[in-house]
């Protein structure tokens, strides 16, 4: 390390324009200082001590609740004010929402306080309108002319009670989300149309404002910032689980500092367990107990503490009293060497203990105090800059230099104050000694700024002292950069030291050693020991080691397990190739945004059906003329993991100039002409993992579907280049390569499919779907070799047992009858939480069917 005098010639700075760009670098790190509408700004390097967090305002808030609403609204296929109530019900946690209501929507519905039951909802309607006589049970006037509302759950009021109702519990009472209907034991809870139907402007702003911070204190990723009167909220991405190891200190809009994790002011680099620890050590009674052990003795008989103030050493206790002499503290006439050098040791100890306490403490409180004083620096140094630009020709915002630099003296006080009650709990290390020697040099350099601030003006000396405060405020950010960035990076490090016999030492979380250091042993592999421990490797062989998780600084002794060493290389190969394939996929994403969206061309019919005769008469025109379709299946996604998948609920058939979409729910039965077209081995049905999809019909309606093209088989023998550009094979994918347009898969795909009435959306995608499939295979068949014959698919008894668990009898002894009813359980469920086609193995191909597709299509 150069010296401070070189360090500053390094930093000397010509004018007060770089001076300013150094200063404006945040010590958070602010995510929406990266985007600019206008140019691409290059990220700058993020530093191991700050945290990405973005600083929200109430429209912002208003923003993400919405977009969670929305999204909560299409797959549950819920209205945007029930699935608010749900959501907040939930605390909003979806996870939770989507599992207990896909087991039970109506016991859901019903706690959460959203009535089933569809009635005029955010309607006023005159007493008179209402077809029978009307009374208001709250106010009993039964005017004609009285103006009406209810909710979903249909009890109605006068819109003058209701309104005084809901006034008094948003104004009075603080509630939000939780107002009921003012029924008697009605549980249904008034949706914010209707509130903003019912109230004025301020109390409708008062309303908003309590949801924003429901939804603040409901988010573990969001804590509103702790000043006076700022109504901002903080979102950091920083999980509990890692507070030990760095420290998530945030700034607002209104300049406010503070740790996202406990909500404290800011306290880098102390970590915020420390941090606790230290506040209650300072103020309780525990220091208190400790110069009571170091200067008085306990009686032996009552245990009454008592000082010595003068006279013999003879003591007599005024409380038993006592006063027997031969105690371990004292005998007159023997001296017994074991039991005085115990009591003694422990005086010893105790004074060593609080002596230590009070050397960090002090120097907490030092700095706390000087930073309080610093405070008032800034009225002093405001009246400085006046003086200064009276005394010499500088401007307003060439004197800004002295304010900065109170700035950056006070908050390296912060800092520092802070490093004592970390080192208190440091044990004494070669680390240990270098972080002292970073917190004695940013010491020694906001001592010497701070004297600089403190000194009179001398309008002879002006250019040396501003030249003097400039370079001596950058060396002090400076190094408290430094500090904080190693101190960092120590936290977030693991210490391992090689012992004999296979056995390392590790310390957790952090190079620098807490005190009372917990040992546990366990085995594990070398390269996890130069690496992090695997729970899979970990094994306890001591049966003396604590159970207990070990927290920062606690040390383990593991022992390498040899056998592991190559599952463990394995699984870095493997974890390496993931990590190279989600790469890709992100830079084939990126290029498939880039194309044009995917849209079927207008002459396109696209007809929705749900009637089974109507659909028997479509499917007989379509074959009649056509060969060759675009096949697509969908049927209602399932969140509970484990759950069995729901039947199919819609068929896409897409041919030259049509679209069917047959709603199976709807149905009363499976059309024949829709089973005749799945049977049938002339009648080609391409699309992307399609044998699933037969596989799935089967599962279903007990149907054998034939004549099935698989499109990532036939783009695999076309060996075009455009391959090249991603390994991806999904239908999207193939769009993109071949079609060169984007089919955008949205939130859509996972929505309730089974609804009666499908939205525009769902109808949009729907059709895409088996739109594409069509256009690959039409564009697939041009470019493949005409002299090979294209692979048709037919579902043969083999592939039918594959789906049957090993544990069941075979699948000829259990057909399915006549009314497809087959037992779901002898298949393989989902395991996700969200069901997705499964990759099954490839139907094996029987008979190849030769056509002349370019012909037909």
């Amino acid at each position: 390390m150069g010296s401070e005098s070189d360090f500053e010639d390094e930093c000397m700075y010509e004018d007060d324009s770089d001076f300013a760009s150094s200063m404006s670098e945040s010590e958070g790190y602010n995510s929406n200082d990266d985007v600019n509408d206008d140019v691409f700004v290059e990220k700058q390097h993020k530093k191991a001590y700050q945290v990405d967090y973005n600083v929200l305002g109430s429209l912002h808030l208003k923003g993400k609740q919405d977009k969670e609403v929305s999204q909560v609204s299409l797959i549950l296929g819920l209205s945007t004010e029930d699935a608010a109530t749900l959501l907040r019900y939930f605390r909003w946690n979806k996870e939770k929402l989507f599992e207990q209501y896909m087991d039970s929507s109506e016991k859901v519905l019903r706690l959460a306080g959203v009535s089933s039951v569809s009635d005029l909802k955010h309607a006023i309607v005159l007493a008179k309108d209402l077809g029978v006589d009307f009374m208001c049970d709250i106010c009993c006037d039964d005017s004609p002319d009285m103006e009406t509302i209810s909710v979903s759950c249909g009890h109605r009021f006068c819109r003058t009670c209701y309104t005084h109702y809901v006034v008094q519990k948003i104004r009075e009472e603080g509630e939000s989300r939780r107002i009921q209907c003012p029924q008697n034991d009605c549980a249904v809870i008034v949706d914010e149309k209707t509130v903003e139907l019912l109230v004025d402007h301020d109390t409708n702003l008062k309303y908003r404002e309590l949801l924003n911070r429901t939804f603040v204190d409901d988010n573990d990723f969001l804590r509103w910032c702790p000043a006076p009167d700022c109504e901002y909220a903080v979102e950091c991405s920083v999980p509990s689980t890692s507070l030990t190891s760095i420290v998530p200190t945030v700034e607002c809009k209104c300049s406010c500092r503070f740790c996202f994790g406990c909500g404290l002011d800011d306290h880098q680099p102390c970590i915020c367990v420390l941090v606790k620890k230290w506040l209650q050590k300072c103020e309780d009674d525990s220091e208190t107990a400790n110069w009571i052990s170091a200067h008085t003795k306990e009686c032996p008989k009552c245990h009454s503490t008592i000082e010595k103030n003068g006279g013999c050493n003879h003591m007599t206790c005024r409380k038993c009293p006592w006063s027997e002499h031969g105690t371990s503290w004292y005998t007159c006439n023997r001296y017994d060497e074991k039991s005085s050098e115990e009591a003694r040791d422990s005086q010893t100890q105790s004074r060593a203990s609080l002596e230590r306490y009070l050397h960090y403490y002090n120097r907490y409180a030092n700095h706390e105090q000087s930073a309080k004083l610093d405070q008032d620096l800034y009225q002093k140094t405001e009246k400085k800059m006046e003086e200064m630009q009276q005394t010499s020709d500088l401007s307003w915002i060439e004197v800004q230099f002295l304010k900065k630099a109170v700035d950056v003296t006070v908050q390296s006080r912060t800092t520092l104050k802070w490093t004592y009650a970390f080192a208190f709990y440091l044990d004494r290390t070669n680390q240990t000694e270098l972080f002292e020697d970073n917190q004695r040099d940013l010491e020694m350099a906001t001592e010497q700024l701070s004297e600089l601030l403190e000194k009179p003006l001398e309008p002879e000396k002006i250019s040396e002292l501003r030249q003097a405060v400039l370079d001596k405020t950058v060396y002090v950010k400076q190094r408290r950069e430094i500090l904080l960035e190693d101190t960092a990076k120590g936290l977030q490090e693991e210490l391992v030291i090689q012992l004999p016999n296979d056995l390392i030492i590790i310390s957790h979380c952090n190079r620098y050693h807490l005190s009372k250091p917990c040992i546990q042993l366990v085995t594990v592999t070398p390269l996890k020991a130069k690496m992090t421990i695997s729970s899979s490797t970990k094994k306890i062989v001591s049966a003396s080691s604590p159970a207990t998780k070990p927290y920062p600084g606690h040390a383990t002794i593991i022992q390498l397990d040899q056998k592991a060493i190559e599952k463990e290389r394995l699984k870095a190969e493997r974890l390496k190739a993931a990590e190279e394939k989600r790469a890709s996929n992100a830079r084939f994403n990126t290029y498939l945004d880039s194309l044009p969206t995917l849209i079927y061309p207008n002459f396109y019919q696209v007809d929705c059906i749900g009637n089974m005769d109507e659909a028997n008469k479509r499917l007989r025109q379509m074959t009649k003329t056509e060969k060759i379709f675009g096949v697509d299946l969908e049927w209602p996604p399932t969140f509970i993991k484990g759950q069995s998948e729901k039947k199919t609920s819609l068929v896409q058939i897409c041919s030259a100039n049509n679209i069917l979409l047959l709603q199976l729910g709807r149905m009363h039965g499976f059309p024949n002409e829709l089973k005749r077209f799945f049977e049938d081995k002339q009648v080609l049905k391409s699309g992307v993992n399609i044998g699933a999809d037969g596989l799935k019909l089967y599962r279903d309606f007990g149907i054998k579907t034939n004549g099935l093209v698989e499109l990532r088989d036939v783009a695999e023998s076309v060996k075009s280049p455009k391959l090249k550009i991603s390994h991806l094979r999904s239908l999207r994918a193939l769009t993109g390569i071949f079609l060169d347009q984007n089919m955008a898969k949205g939130k859509v795909r996972l929505s309730n499919w089974s609804r009666p009435d499908l939205s525009d959306t769902q109808i949009k995608y729907a059709a895409l779907d088996a739109y594409a499939s069509y256009k690959l295979y039409v564009v697939l068949n041009e470019l493949r070799d005409q002299s090979k014959p294209i692979a048709v698919r037919h579902l043969s008894q083999e592939d039918l047992k594959r789906t049957v668990s090993t544990k069941k009898k075979p699948f000829e002894n259990q057909p399915p009858n006549a009314s497809h009813a087959v037992d779901n359980k002898s298949f393989p469920t989902s395991t996700t939480t969200v069901i997705l086609k499964k990759k099954l193995p490839y139907i094996r191909a029987e008979n190849p069917v030769v056509t002349n597709t370019k012909n037909d299509s």
